[in-house]
């Protein structure tokens, strides 16, 4: 009976500790988006040229060596420096909030009686703790996406450097910089979720030890038979440490399947403008039953139909049922199609791909970056031959196209 109910406790720890995953990666997405917004209307004012030309630090400190100059009282009292004051606040804010949502709705839903004394008195300190590490890891990624977007050519931890094509407008060089720093904090939103009923179980270990009663005093013998040896602790801990990676890792794939669009126009732009990388060190060759044959693009072009059939999917579930595929949808599914017969062709074999497939993907790129225009997606359909002459699709798709359901 003991061991039925060890099992119903433990599986009961796996479903709560994988809630409250699952619900900070779905909370930082969501105040990711928003730190996006105001990243962006930031990069997008006048006011960032000097970031983008000097750097952060030295960009934000002419900033304000200039607003501090002759006429400073009618640029503090001016509509536009009164709109910028909330923009700055909302940083810290929404990284208080998403750690914090958490725990206050738990106190919502519990009854009234339960709700009050030292649960209450947990919650806060769960609600503080976790908040002004919030408070912090926003205000760090905040900074850290401009400083990237100013200057995407030095790469920022895992975020990779850029070399971005020189006829891309400014807005295109932007958006792909945007793309490819918050793509990769995808990796981080999965650290910080996994981190989180750590840091959970930190607050609360006050009211652990309270709960527990104290037992006798243990004989030196009965200390040295309790340690664990250096091997199983550390048996020990993974296991402990594993249900919460794994939701972890699942809820953040989740969000990087829904960030495909993102990562497919970084892959591109790696793939036209490879990043010059320092000279290392041979690496250890292992014996290999086969030798690839000038598989210098393959593995990159893989992944960008693997990528163009996923973001067409998520183009697709944009819409509502009985109006899929979408042209852009079927325009990807095209490229696709057109990349998977060139690495069945000999061609592939090359130590270098086609111009026509560069020129396509570049058209993908400017598609993805500059969405605004029209004539790009028009011009890319012709050249895949995306639709016959009555404006049929001609791309494979599903059997059944996903949508959206809609109320009529």
């Amino acid at each position: 009976m003991t061991v039925d109910v060890t099992v119903i406790a433990a599986l009961l720890l796996v479903c709560i500790i994988a809630l409250m995953v699952g619900w900070i990666v779905a909370a930082a997405a969501f105040g990711g988006s928003m730190l996006w917004a105001m990243q962006w209307r930031c990069v997008s004012s006048t006011s960032f040229e000097p970031i983008r030309w000097r750097g952060l630090h030295r960009g934000a400190w002419e900033l304000i060596r200039s607003a501090a100059g002759p006429g400073i009282f009618g640029r503090l009292v001016a509509r536009e420096s009164w709109r910028r004051i909330p923009l700055i606040l909302l940083v810290p804010i929404i990284g208080f909030l998403v750690p914090v949502s958490l725990p206050y709705v738990v106190l919502l839903l519990v009854p009234g009686a339960t709700a009050g004394g030292e649960f209450a008195e947990a919650i806060n300190r769960v609600g503080h703790l976790t908040g002004a590490l919030g408070v912090l890891v926003a205000i760090r990624i905040f900074l850290n996406g401009l400083r990237y977007i100013a200057q995407p050519g030095k790469p920022r931890g895992k975020v990779p450097g850029l070399r971005i094509p020189d006829d891309l407008s400014s807005r295109g060089r932007d958006r792909l910089a945007a793309n490819a720093f918050w793509f990769r904090m995808a990796h981080t939103v999965e650290l910080l979720a996994a981190m989180y009923p750590i840091l959970v179980l930190v607050a609360v270990i006050p009211d652990l030890g309270t709960a527990t009663t104290p037992s006798s005093a243990a004989t030196p013998s009965s200390d040295a038979g309790s340690m664990l040896p250096p091997l199983l602790g550390l048996i020990v801990f993974f296991l402990a440490v594993m249900p919460m990676l794994v939701p972890a890792h699942i809820a953040a794939s989740f969000l990087r399947r829904r960030l495909a669009g993102w990562e497919l126009s970084v892959e591109i732009c790696q793939l036209l403008s490879p990043p010059v990388l320092e000279g290392r060190a041979d690496s250890l060759e292992m014996p290999e039953p086969l030798r690839a044959v000038a598989d210098a693009h393959r593995s990159s072009l893989v992944d960008i139909a693997v990528l163009l059939d996923r973001t067409a999917g998520l183009w697709d579930r944009r819409q509502p049922r009985g109006y899929t595929p979408h042209p852009v949808a079927t325009v990807l599914r095209a490229v696709s199609a057109s990349i998977r017969r060139h690495l069945q062709s000999p061609e592939s074999c090359e130590p270098t791909f086609p111009l026509d497939l560069r020129e396509t993907l570049r058209m993908v790129l400017d598609l993805l970056v500059e969405p605004e225009g029209t004539s790009s997606l028009r011009e890319l359909a012709s050249r895949v031959q995306a639709f016959d002459e009555d404006g049929t699709p001609t791309a494979e798709t599903f059997v059944k196209p996903p949508g959206a359901w809609r109320w009529h």
